[in-house]
């Protein structure tokens, strides 16, 4: 009987430990001032794995990680031929590219420099130009296309000029997973940064409770204190791209195969 209550207690208190730890990953409990840096921490790396999750099917040749890289220029001008428009023709002509012959479609909105929108009534496609007719505005359209931005109908969301491409320097296994995690099982973002805060607090407990055994309480409690405020570990935590958990799993294999039958004197 009194086995069986002390294994309870210990049982909760790994319970315990494990919780705070999550808490501590997930919200920075015990530097809460900080929370604003963590969450932004290595933004530019894991947004590889967050293109992959964003565009699936775009370049998708067993590449798990995407980056964007150049940008689109669609090289708005004024048309000077007027002999390509008709009389009353209001807009202006690009180059025929990709990106134009995607985006720039009826019903879209192009945004000028001045925040000022209009919406697009009309493309006709001749060769290499593509000829953009706008509704009617006041709008003196020619000092106003070096900044241009196209604003999709529907969602009224921002057309992303930057070109998605593979990131080849590895084959990208956390991009497939969360990905697929992401689009077909419908998890939110959120949910696998829970995930992988779950994952690495489970495992960093798991190395306390093997230290334990292979020492004593004081040294495997020392560990854990180190692992829950470490800045650090905090800020890799959530991380889709290092993914910080699987760095642990070598030193959990290690120590449960030297574990394994070892009883430390301490215990």
């Amino acid at each position: 009987m009194l086995s069986k209550l002390i294994e309870n207690k210990k049982m909760i208190i790994i319970f315990v430990a494990a919780i705070m730890m999550f808490l501590q990953f997930d919200k920075a409990v015990f530097d809460h001032q900080n929370i604003s840096n963590y969450l932004i921490f290595q933004n530019d790396s894991e947004e590889l794995v967050i293109n992959k999750m964003n565009y699936p099917k775009i370049r998708n040749n067993g590449y798990g990680l995407k980056y964007k890289y150049s940008t689109f220029r669609d090289n708005a001008r004024i048309v000077n031929d007027t002999d390509e428009v008709s009389d009353d023709f209001y807009g202006y002509v690009c180059d025929n590219n990709s990106f134009v012959r995607k985006n720039y479609v009826k019903g879209n909105i192009i945004e000028f420099e001045g925040k000022k929108r209009l919406k697009i009534i009309d493309v006709e496609i001749k060769k290499k130009k593509a000829f953009i007719s706008l509704e009617k505005s006041n709008l003196n359209i020619e000092d106003n296309l070096s900044n241009l931005h196209i604003y999709e109908k529907k969602t009224n969301k921002l057309i992303d000029r930057k070109n998605i491409i593979d990131y080849v320097s590895q084959v990208g296994i956390q991009g497939h997973i969360f990905s697929f995690l992401y689009n077909k099982c419908h998890f939110s973002r959120n949910m696998l940064y829970h995930i992988n805060n779950l994952l690495l607090s489970i495992v960093l407990v798991i190395i306390c409770i093997l230290v334990y055994k292979r020492t004593n309480l004081i040294f495997s409690t020392v560990m854990y204190a180190s692992f829950i405020l470490s800045p650090w570990l905090t800020s890799f935590s959530r991380n889709l791209y290092w993914i910080p958990f699987s760095w642990f799993l070598p030193v959990v294999f290690a120590l449960l195969y030297f574990t394994d039958g070892y009883v430390t004197t301490n215990s």
